[in-house]
């Protein structure tokens, strides 16, 4: 940009400087005009006298008013005011010249039969011509003092009438450039470049250019009217609001504070709206539009990219061929739909049409259905959750993984997770059912659940299945827990554990590795390899217990078999058995009636005897009184031994010396197991009698004896 360009881009700063220009080539041409050499065709201007062609007779030459110091050279060419100069001529020698009515005025060109160039403001400039003979063609006019105006008139050669006037100026400073240019009609220092260019207190630079309010369009057919310094750049730029903005041809900025910059046709019609970009076009208050044929169009909308499209309120459309037509909607990638309220929908041809909902990935539907999210290549979710390529998700439903689905006419609110995992398809709808694991499936079913690698509830009722491989296919209310586990085409049953199996079976538990109540009906098999199969009403409780084809028997323990209906076996022959219980005050209480005595065979068949307790204890009865017999007797026994003890040790010798008087003796017995102690005396009379005495005791009984005796000796 030229340093004389750069001046013109201010409205003030710019007319001072092209008016000094240009008033500086004005003067320069007038004085070479003045004081040129006269040749053969020259017109003497000497204070209007005639000169080599004097005028038509009834016509005057120039003329210079009667003022000093003006200059007017050519026929008709009229100075009105002091040091002015007029330099032209009229139509055919007559008709009106060019015309200087302001001091320091300059009038340059020719003038039709009517009308001329025109000086009118002091120190003004009007270069331009007018031809033709049509009365309302006027040449260039400068009315403003200092303005400045360039450009003659256009006629029709056939009719000779004025197709455009020349440049006019109307105020003070401005500056008209160009066939029927017009500068500052309302306002100063107006600069208006161009044919039919007008400016108002603006610039206008450019063919049919018109600025206005302070305004500057550069451009053909450019415009700048808004009010507070709009701007429009460009062939046909329009900035027609208040501070708008408009950068390019053909762009337009209508929206206060809005701006346009781009190629062709960027267009920002609404407040502070913003439009960049070939045939972009913001329409909302504080929209945005960024890049090419994309339109944001609600409030506070944006489109980013190419051919986007954001209509409501807050909505984004970011990409390429993306729609946001919802309130707070947003479209992010190529060729995706966001049309439900609050959605949005990103990667390529992806779909959110339902209140809240999220598309994302190539393909992926999320609506109709409020709150749908579908997340993934191709899922689907209508008001429901589908994530994962293919995933596939209706009327509340969530499927989870690639190739998930919880889908199907009259669904209802399934739960599908894992790659490959149904809980309903299109063909084969469920109702709160739910598949959890890869290729898990619980199709055709209600309240089902499948839960495992391979697991399925199909075709089921309030079934479960869970494990690798577990099955509960064609049941209702039945349960298959553990790898490879069926409750399959069962009612009420149950199979729990690795390989367990209750398929064709009513009200059945199978539990434990391999247990096993097939075809039965109320039956329970519980242990590693328990088999109950085929009975009504039988029990199998252990590894290995076995009550096949025994209806309601037993089988308790490891590898019990029933050999027979209504039978309850106990383990093996190499079992023991304790029952700490049984010895129990509490269990001696809550026996009632008679008690019999448990017998058994060699075979362990349990039976009662026929005497019980109540026999043991008349029995008892009897027993005791015999048994104090015996004890008394046993008692009488000892006691005579002891007694037979007594009497040894009272049986001892004593003696008694001559020469003494009196003697006493100890002695120790016993007989078997029994012992006694004795204690004698002796007491001399007279010479020929002695009497004597001894007692005894027992040391276990205590029982007491005694003797006296006496001896005469002659």
């Amino acid at each position: 940009m030229t340093k004389l360009s750069q001046k013109l881009i201010n409205t003030k700063n710019s007319s001072i400087a092209l008016r000094r220009i240009l008033m500086g080539g004005s003067a320069a041409l007038a004085m070479g005009v003045a004081f040129a050499p006269n040749s053969a065709s020259a017109l003497e201007c000497v204070n209007g006298l005639g000169g080599a062609f004097p005028p038509l007779p009834g016509f005057s030459g120039s003329s210079d008013g009667g003022t000093s110091g003006g200059t007017s050279c050519g026929f008709g060419a009229t100075v009105n005011a002091t040091g002015g100069t007029a330099v032209g001529g009229s139509f055919l020698g007559f008709g009106a010249g060019p015309t200087v009515n302001g001091t320091n005025g300059i009038a340059l060109g020719n003038g039709s039969f009517f009308n001329g160039p025109v000086a009118n403001g002091q120190s003004s400039v009007a270069i331009g011509s007018a031809i033709g003979n049509d009365p309302n063609g006027f040449g260039a006019i400068a009315n403003g003092d200092g303005s400045i105006a360039i450009g003659g008139s256009v006629f029709d050669l056939i009719t000779g009438k004025t197709i455009t006037s020349g440049a006019q100026t109307f105020s003070n400073g401005s500056i008209a450039i160009g066939t029927g240019s017009e500068a500052g009609k309302n306002g100063t220092d107006a600069i208006a470049i161009g044919t039919g260019a007008k400016a108002t207190d603006s610039v206008a630079i450019g063919k049919a250019a018109l600025a206005s309010n302070g305004g500057t369009a550069v451009g053909d057919g450019s415009t700048a009217t808004g009010k507070n310094n709009s701007a429009a750049f460009g062939t046909n730029a329009q900035s027609i609001a208040n501070a708008s903005t408009a950068l390019g041809a053909g762009t337009k900025a209508a929206g206060d504070f809005s701006t346009a910059i781009g190629g062709s046709n960027a267009q920002a019609l609404g407040l502070e709206d913003v439009a960049i970009g070939a045939n972009t076009l913001a329409n909302g208050t504080f929209s945005t539009a960024v890049g090419n044929n994309n339109q944001a169009n609600g409030f506070t909308s944006a489109a980013f990219g190419s051919a986007n499209n954001a209509t409501k309120a807050s909505s984004t459309a970011l990409g390429s061929f993306n729609s946001a037509t919802a309130v707070n909607s947003t479209a992010v990638g190529t060729g995706n739909n966001a049309s439900g309220v609050n959605s949005f929908a990103g990667g390529v041809g992806s779909s959110a049409t339902g209140l809240n909902g999220v598309a994302l990935g190539a393909g992926a539907t999320a609506g109709p259905g409020a709150n749908a999210i579908a997340i993934g290549t191709g899922a689907v979710s209508l008001g429901s959750v589908a994530i994962g390529a293919g995933a596939l998700a209706n009327d509340g439903g969530v499927a989870v993984g690639d190739g998930a689905s919880a889908f199907g006419p009259g669904a209802s609110k399934n739960s599908a997770f894992g790659a490959g995992a149904q809980a309903g398809t299109k063909l084969a709808p469920s109702i709160r059912s739910t598949a959890l694991g890869t290729n898990a499936k619980a199709n055709l079913s209600n309240t089902s659940s499948a839960v495992g690698t391979d697991a399925d509830a199909s075709l089921s009722v309030g079934s479960s299945a869970f494990g690798t491989g577990a099955t509960a296919v064609a049941s209702a209310g039945s349960s298959a827990f553990g790898t490879g586990a069926n409750a399959s085409a069962s009612l009420g049953s149950s199979a729990l554990g690795s390989g367990a199996t209750s398929v064709a079976s009513a009200g059945s538990v199978s539990a434990g590795l391999g247990a096993n109540t097939n075809g039965s009906a109320g039956s329970v098999a519980v242990g590693l390899g328990a088999n109950a199969a085929g009975t009504v009403g039988s029990t199998a409780l252990g590894v290995g217990a076995n009550a096949n084809g025994f209806n309601g028997s037993t089988a308790l323990g490891a590898g019990a078999t029933n050999t027979a209906a209504n039978q309850i076996m106990l383990g093996t022959a190499a079992n023991t058995y304790q029952a700490p219980g049984i010895t129990s005050a509490a269990s001696l209480a809550s026996q009632v009636g008679v008690t019999k005595f448990t017998t058994t065979d060699a075979a362990g068949h349990l039976a009662t005897s026929a005497f019980g307790p109540q026999d043991i204890q008349a029995l008892q009865a009897g027993v005791l009184g015999l048994s104090q017999s015996v004890y008394s007797l046993g008692r009488g026994v000892q006691r005579g031994y002891e007694g037979t003890a007594v009497a040894v040790a009272l049986g001892g010798a004593s003696y008694l010396p001559d020469n003494k008087f009196f003697s006493v003796t100890g002695n120790f017995g016993t007989f078997r197991g029994q012992y006694g102690l004795a204690a004698q005396a002796q007491m001399r009379v007279n010479d020929w009698v002695v009497v004597n005495a001894g007692i005894g005791a027992g040391l276990k009984y205590g029982g007491v004896a005694g003797r006296a005796g006496v001896t005469l000796a002659w």
